[in-house]
């Protein structure tokens, strides 16, 4: 469900979803991890966003993450955290449809 008037306040996130409007979704599951790897974003790619491209996974990756460790990676607090409120806000509002 992507709304186009959700506005984020952190560059990166903004950056990333100007310039890549259909990862979104893949984000908003992925911030649900503390940790993330390249097979469990394609996991969720594959399992609840289908339409996004395969390519949102290195984007991902590599523009909004850190890596921890071999081929582990986590989200920056403040970037998981605004990710977090947009998809409570969502499901809130699906609630009173």
């Amino acid at each position: 469900m992507k709304n186009p008037t959700i506005t984020f306040t952190h560059p990166q996130l903004k950056s990333l979803l100007n310039r890549y409007p259909t990862h979104q979704e893949l984000l908003l599951h992925a911030a649900f991890t503390l940790a993330l790897t390249p097979d469990l974003l394609y996991c969720l790619r594959e399992n609840f966003t289908p339409g996004t491209p395969w390519i949102a996974v290195s984007d991902i990756l590599l523009f909004l993450c850190d890596s921890v460790g071999f081929q582990l990676y986590e989200i920056s607090p403040e970037i998981r955290h605004e990710l977090l409120t947009e998809l409570t806000h969502q499901n809130i509002n699906k609630l009173y449809q």
